[in-house]
This record gives structure tokens, C-alpha cells and sequence, in this order.
């Protein structure tokens, strides 16, 4: 029995070395596996991944944010906060694609978050509601939310994206009218396009490419997994796939033969800002549709809507204007409902009778008295075809303009010559017009619906109309001085007129901003409310564009041009009779004059043969011209014979004070230069 118990035991004994050796010589056969396939990747080398690389590269994150999504590249990582705020949970969010770019979005809510109807309209949007798929700005966070459902469940206060129709129609001039844009849209001819609220707001969108993250679900290698998982992004292309790095190729089950460094899509981390086109100035239709026809591409319908009061839109169901306000709850525009317009469902949802339509409790909310109110929204626009390219135009334009405008004013306020009644009218005038120019420049930059886009669309306004006027000023001078009604010199009462004239010229449109700002602030049905900074800062109301700024700069325009033609009358009817009275200083002041009103006059009826033809050519060829009209006015009043010839002697009054350490070279060279410059220059 012992002999038999021992044998037992030794049996047992050897039977666990035999398993154990086993189990550890098949750890070691994996971790050779492991080992080998890791060791694979060692010939393979990409180039290093530097932000210092120019340009940047694309395989990795070079933004500022770029710690909180885990993808920053190795020098980048030290000049974050990652040390301050941990990175987003991957599960988080995604790459998404809005209009052809990818972009993260976070799609799911807290796990303690308990309102079931925000995480399953988050987590799981519905196909065919058409607000699950919108996307929302966060106001603290900035970030980008698959919807406001996402936004709510993460306690933010949001900001929906603007929604376009682009239309397919086989007629180049279909037959739109509010009454059928439903029924149109309700066919599916019309695709949806998303916008940003605002351009301020690309700055904050991070820029992604979709790449596989995680290991497939056969991978048996945990090391490849971990890899995958904790080594920094590098991204990696392999059979027109992406990977986070080499080893979620790897363990993917991609050869190392196959990864490429190269990433097809180029600049992914990147995003754009734009400056407002000038055209916008110009834009009455801010209260339409305009629809593309992107079947036969042959131009955009403008369905313009009934125009409507201050705090009230116009509603394409009801077909009437609607008194709505802001509710701070729902965060958004709102109007109150009349019993027979909707009723409560048994699971407390509102149904509304026009639309046939079932919102969530999210959607609507009840007044202090019980009064149902809900959110209306206004439906956008579609961008014009030159939109992008006159972006640039004015960008371009502009940096050129806004210096050479304060080039000629401080040369015409230097040149004593130059201080005429007609120079100091024009230097007025070029004041005005730059303050215009770079205060419109600078909004661009600047968040609207605040108090300092408010306060800079106030600005422009004046001072584009005080341009305007002095341009004005500019030709009944003109008219004033060749109309054969006075033979008298005007100097002597040059300075009466130049009061009477800034006083016109400066309080006219201070009269006009004034009554702009009284329809801003005060309640009625006057549907006149210029609603500065509402989107841009600039009137956004295109009835108070049209009655506020467009009218009295078409009024102006018809009186330059009467006036220039009574100029060119009473200058031919005056050279007749006698030329005494034609000097050449009155020649240059004309000819200055008629610069202008071709620079300034005739360069702005683009804008109006545009607003109401809709010939995008006009609106290319307007923005191209005054774009560039500072540098114009520069090169016209600059390169005259008055000017250069007071250049010339500035130059050489300041030759005399050079120092004569080398009085030889000097006296040499200063005899040389008034041999070839003569006292008075006359230029061919």
C-alpha cells in the first residue's frame, strides 16, 4: 500500500512538471510570435513626425487641442496643457463627415446622465428627423455636438447649424413660390446643406480623418492590442485604409509590407477662417429663399418672403408672420400657439395640426400664463457662386486699400499746395472711407450678437454713408464752380463753405444712424429694425438695408451724376466764351472730381444691377472694384504733377540738412542734383 501510494504521488508529481514546462513553452512560443511580428516593423521606417516639419504633417495633430483627442506629435505635446485637462474618452466622439469634411463630434452622453429621451435622440438619432442631424456648437465648450440632444445631455447651452437647400429642377426657370416650397421639398428634389452658424466658428472645429483605432476581434495578440491602443498617433495607410498607428495595422491583420506613411487626405488638421465679402453690404434678400438649381446650374431663385416686423418671422405653414421671442430654456427663437393649432399626446408630446408634426418635450415649453410656445426657425440661404472667390477679392483688396488710403491722406495734409477746398473735401472724404474699410475688415474677426459687433455695425454704417455724402459734397462743388452762376473767385469764402459743407457731409448720416437706431430699440410693428450684428456685423435686416442705407446712396449716386453732367455743361459754355476764367488749377479740380464719381459712383451701380437682376457677374465685378478702390484713389491723386513736383522738393530741402562729413561727395552730388532737376517740372 505505501509502494502504491508513493508511486501515486511521484506520478502526480512528474504529471505537473510535464504541464507546467508545457504551459510555459507554449508562453514562450507566443511571446516569439509576439516578439517576431513586432520586430517586423522594425525595418519599417517612416520619417520622423515633427510639427517643425514644414509643411505640417498630416499623421498626426499639430492644433492646440490636440492632447484632449490623444493625437499630438512629439514636439507638439510639450507645448499643450495635457498636464492640466486629460484627454477626451475615445468613446466619446467621432469622425464625421459634414459637407465632404470630416470633422469630431461628440455623440454620446455621460453615463450618469438620466434623461432617456436625450441620450436615445443622441446616441441613436432617428433617421427621419431632420433636427437629430443637425449639428450644435456648445457656448462654454466649443465643442461640436452630433445634435442639441448631445449639447443638453452635457449641460451646454447650444447653437444650432444653418440649414440650405440645394434643389434639383429640370427647368431653368422653375416655377418657385412659398406656397409649393413645402411640397417641392416634401418630394425630395431638394438636398440639405449644412452651415456654420457663424465663420467665427471654424476656428473651432477640429479637423479629422476616420481611422481604425481598436484591433479586430480575432486578434489573439494582446501586446499588438496595447500598442495599438497607448502609442501615440501616427497615422499609418494600408489597402486605402487608416490606421491610428503601425500596430492597429498589425493587428488588423495587415502585412508590414503593406503600410504606407502617406495619408491620402492632405491638411486634415487645418481649418479655414474667412473675411465677409463686400457684397454683403449690399444683400437685401435676407428675409428669402434662394435656391439652386443644381440640375441645370444656370443660376439661383430668390423666393423672397413677405417682410416682417421686428421679433416676428414669417411662417411658410401658416403663411403669416409670427410674433416670436427668445427663450432662454429652449434656447432659441420662439413663438406662442393657439389652442386649435396643436394638441398634448398621451405620452406628452405636442402635435401640431398644420405640420403634422410630434415634438418632444425638449421642443416646446409653457408660458407664465399656460400658453404653449415653440421654436420657429428661419430658413438660410445657399452661398452664391462667386461667394468663395470674393472672399479673397476683398481680403486681397482690402490689405491693399486701407494702406494706400492713409498714404494719400498723409501726403495730401503734408503738401501745403494740396490744402485746397477740393484736397481738404477729399481728404474728408478718404477718412471716411477708410474708417469704413477697416472697421469692415476687422468685423470679420469679431463674435456677432455681441455688444462690439453691434457697436462696429453702427460705426461702418456712418461712416459708408458720411463717404457717400462727401462724394456728394465733392460734385456740387463741381458744379458749384463751373456752372457759370458765380464768375467770382471762391477763395475767399472757401473756409464758410467748408463749414457748411462738413456740417452737411457729417450730421446727414448721423441723422440717418440715428433714426436706424430708434427703429433698433424701439418695440412696433414697423418691421424696420436694422438688427445690427445679427450673423454679421452689418444691417441684417434687408428691409432697413434697402429704406437706411440703399436708398440714400441711390439718391446720391442720381444727384452726382446730374450734377457732373451740368459740370461738363457750364465747362463748354465757359471755354466758348471766354478762357480767363478757366484756369488750370480749375481744370485739375475738375478732373479730380470726375476721378472720383467714375472711382466712386459709377464702380457702386454694380452692386445695385446685381441686387436686382441677380447677375452674379455684377456682383464678381463689384467687389473687384471696390475692393481695390483705396489703391485706385492712391494712384489717381498721387501721380499728378502738383504732387510729384512737392515730393521733388521735399527731397531736396531735406538734401541740403545731410551732414557734411564728406562735404566734396556731397557738394558734388547736391550740384548734380540741381543741375538735373529743374525748378519747375513739367511731366508729359
Amino acid at each position: 500500500m505505501i509502494t502504491s501510494k508513493h508511486s501515486l504521488v511521484f506520478h502526480q508529481d512528474i504529471m505537473e512538471i510535464f504541464v507546467t514546462n508545457f504551459l510555459i513553452y507554449i508562453l514562450l512560443i507566443n511571446h516569439t510570435v509576439q516578439t517576431s511580428t513586432i520586430n517586423r516593423t522594425e525595418p519599417f521606417n517612416c520619417p520622423p513626425v515633427l510639427c517643425s516639419e514644414s509643411p505640417w504633417t498630416d499623421r498626426c495633430s499639430c492644433q492646440q487641442d490636440c492632447y484632449l483627442y490623444d493625437e499630438c506629435c512629439s514636439d507638439r505635446l510639450n507645448h499643450t496643457n495635457s498636464d492640466l485637462e486629460p484627454p477626451y474618452p475615445s468613446m466619446s466622439y467621432s469622425c464625421n463627415n459634414i459637407n465632404g469634411r470630416n470633422y469630431y463630434q461628440f455623440h454620446r452622453c455621460p453615463t450618469n446622465y438620466d434623461i432617456t429621451e436625450h441620450v436615445n435622440n443622441c446616441e441613436n438619432p432617428n433617421s427621419d428627423e431632420q433636427l437629430h442631424h443637425v449639428p450644435a456648437f456648445g457656448k462654454t465648450s466649443k465643442k461640436l455636438y452630433r445634435n442639441l440632444y448631445c449639447a443638453l445631455c452635457h449641460g451646454e447651452q447650444y447653437i444650432l447649424w444653418k440649414i440650405s437647400y440645394q434643389c434639383f429642377f429640370k427647368d431653368d426657370n422653375p416655377n418657385v413660390t412659398v406656397d409649393n416650397f413645402l411640397y417641392i421639398f416634401n418630394k425630395k428634389n431638394c438636398e440639405i446643406y449644412k452651415q456654420v452658424p457663424s465663420e467665427e466658428f471654424y476656428q473651432y472645429l477640429y479637423r479629422c480623418t476616420p481611422f481604425v483605432s481598436v484591433c479586430a476581434l480575432h486578434n489573439t495578440n494582446k501586446t499588438l492590442e496595447h500598442l495599438c491602443e497607448h502609442k501615440p498617433m501616427r497615422v499609418v495607410n494600408a489597402n486605402n485604409t487608416a490606421f491610428r498607428n503601425i500596430y492597429c495595422a498589425l493587428c488588423n491583420g495587415i502585412d508590414a509590407d503593406d503600410i504606407q506613411c502617406h495619408i491620402h487626405e492632405t491638411n486634415i488638421f487645418s481649418y479655414s477662417s474667412k473675411v465677409f465679402s463686400l457684397t454683403a453690404v449690399f444683400n437685401f434678400h435676407t428675409n428669402s429663399i434662394e435656391i439652386q438649381n443644381m440640375e441645370t446650374n444656370k443660376g439661383n431663385t430668390v423666393l423672397q418672403l413677405p417682410s416682417c416686423p421686428k421679433h416676428a418671422v414669417y411662417d411658410m405653414n401658416t403663411k403669416q408672420c409670427r410674433q416670436v421671442i427668445y427663450h432662454p430654456q429652449l434656447n432659441c427663437t420662439t413663438t406662442s400657439l393657439n389652442e386649435s393649432e396643436y394638441y398634448i399626446t398621451s405620452d406628452g408630446r405636442l402635435y401640431l395640426n398644420n405640420t403634422q408634426r410630434l415634438l418632444n418635450q425638449s421642443e416646446f415649453s409653457f408660458d407664465e400664463d399656460g400658453t404653449i410656445i415653440i421654436c420657429v426657425k428661419n430658413v438660410t440661404t445657399v452661398l452664391p457662386k462667386y461667394s468663395e472667390a470674393e472672399t479673397y477679392i476683398t481680403l486681397v483688396g482690402l490689405i491693399f486699400s486701407i494702406p494706400a488710403l492713409a498714404i494719400t491722406i498723409i501726403i495730401y495734409l503734408c503738401i501745403p499746395d494740396l490744402h485746397t477746398l477740393p484736397g481738404k473735401l477729399l481728404i474728408s472724404l478718404l477718412s471716411a472711407l477708410f474708417v469704413a474699410e477697416l472697421l469692415f475688415l476687422i468685423s470679420s474677426q469679431v463674435t456677432t450678437s455681441t455688444i462690439l459687433c453691434t457697436s462696429l455695425a453702427i460705426v461702418i454704417h456712418y461712416s459708408f454713408l458720411a463717404s457717400f455724402f462727401w462724394m456728394n459734397v465733392l460734385s456740387f462743388d463741381a458744379w458749384y464752380t463751373f456752372s457759370g452762376l458765380t464768375q467770382l473767385r471762391i477763395k475767399r469764402n472757401g473756409t464758410k463753405r467748408l463749414v457748411f459743407y462738413s456740417l452737411y457731409a457729417w450730421i446727414c448720416p448721423l441723422v440717418i444712424v440715428t433714426i436706424s437706431l430708434i427703429f433698433e430699440y424701439t418695440p412696433g410693428n414697423h418691421g424696420l429694425s436694422p438688427e445690427y450684428g445679427n450673423g454679421i456685423c452689418w444691417i441684417t435686416n434687408g428691409k432697413s438695408l434697402l429704406w437706411l442705407f440703399a436708398f440714400p446712396v441711390m439718391l446720391i449716386l442720381c444727384l452726382n451724376t446730374t450734377a457732373f453732367i451740368l459740370t461738363t455743361r457750364g465747362l463748354y459754355v465757359a471755354s466758348k466764351l471766354s478762357a480767363k476764367y478757366l484756369s488750370e488749377h480749375n481744370k485739375l479740380e475738375f478732373i479730380v472730381c470726375i476721378k472720383l464719381f467714375f472711382i466712386m459712383g459709377l464702380t457702386w451701380t454694380f452692386a445695385f444691377l446685381y441686387t436686382f437682376t441677380k447677375i452674379e457677374e455684377f456682383s464678381l465685378i463689384f467687389c473687384i472694384l471696390n475692393s481695390f478702390i483705396g489703391l485706385f484713389i492712391c494712384l489717381s491723386f498721387l501721380f499728378t504733377k502738383i504732387v510729384c513736383r512737392n515730393i521733388l522738393k521735399k527731397f531736396r530741402h531735406i538734401s541740403k540738412w545731410l551732414p557734411q562729413e564728406s562735404s566734396e561727395m556731397s557738394s558734388t552730388s547736391q550740384r548734380t542734383l540741381s543741375t538735373q532737376i529743374p525748378t519747375k517740372v513739367t511731366f508729359e
